[in-house]
């Protein structure tokens, strides 16, 4: 999968669109409860065809919210718990204990950008 698109027009301006996406990694969607109606609940699925057009540097991320957060902190990016993430079951109890450092890890947004 790859995580985000970035179109660079050499300005000096960014626009994000960091909840755009609805994609899980295949890895991770035997631990995954919400179906696609429930996720698309709280994504942005338009955000990145807002700012498609704008003569600034887009970065669009393609991952969904519910794999990784980017607008929170690495501690709090991957919902472990209902009350992180709207009163919504995510995971199974498994993974944030599990997967929580590897699906920070895997993410090469944060690999390249944020690290």
């Amino acid at each position: 999968m790859k995580d985000f698109t970035i179109v660079n027009r050499n300005t000096p301006i960014l626009a994000f669109a960091l909840h755009d996406g609805h994609e899980i990694d295949d890895a991770l969607r035997p631990y995954l409860l919400l179906d696609e109606q429930g996720r698309a609940r709280e994504e942005d699925p338009y955000t990145g065809y807002m700012i498609s057009e704008l003569p600034v540097t887009t970065i669009l991320v393609h991952g969904s919210r519910f794999q990784l957060d980017l607008n929170r902190t690495k501690e709090k990016s991957v919902y472990a718990k209902p009350e992180d993430a709207w009163g919504l079951k995510v995971w199974n109890g498994l993974l944030p204990h599990l997967f929580r450092s590897c699906i920070y890890a895997m993410n090469s947004f944060i690999r390249q950008y944020c690290c």
